[in-house]
């Protein structure tokens, strides 16, 4: 299976904040162990830091949130190429008779007509398939485009609007 180009992982974005809060924490550190003040951890500063805190759980929210679009946004996909599927296989019946044939030529001659019935069948029902199949994919990504437009995320004392 070919690697995603993300990672499923919450601390992979807040990286973009931990990484600079961790070298002023380390910084504040060294300068207070100049007035003799340990008392002050690099937990203090960054892990126990609310505004912290606060970015982890937007970030945590987002992701989930995230998770939810696709994963309905591809059940919505997949139940209408379902539909699609099953439309196009119940067009495809042949020529809705049967016969007996009494001798191998007229046999011969029923089969292949059945078989140039069961082609033409199938060329039509796949180019309406198709067809199907492209309105569906329109349809999605003008929705979820606009989905994603409104969409906001809720996080604690915030609203902001996301896109991915």
């Amino acid at each position: 299976m070919k690697d995603l180009p993300y990672k499923d992982d919450s601390e992979a974005g807040i990286n973009y904040f931990k990484v600079p809060l961790q070298n002023i924490a380390k910084e504040i550190i060294a300068d207070l162990s100049k007035y003799d003040i340990y008392d002050v951890t690099y937990f203090d500063l960054v892990e126990a830091n609310p505004v912290f805190i606060d970015i982890k759980a937007i970030n945590a929210n987002t992701l989930t949130e995230m998770k939810c679009i696709f994963h309905e946004s591809m059940t919505d996909w997949l139940e209408g190429h379902n539909k699609a599927v099953q439309d196009a296989e119940s067009k495809v019946k042949g020529t809705g008779f049967s016969v007996y044939a009494p001798d191998l030529p007229s046999a011969v001659l029923c089969s292949s007509l059945q078989s140039s019935t069961l082609r033409k069948q199938k060329k039509q029902t796949q180019l309406e398939y198709n067809l199907t199949m492209d309105h569906l994919s329109q349809a999605y990504n003008n929705m979820k485009s606009k989905e994603r437009q409104s969409k906001t995320f809720k996080g604690s004392e915030c609203s902001l609007p996301f896109y991915f």
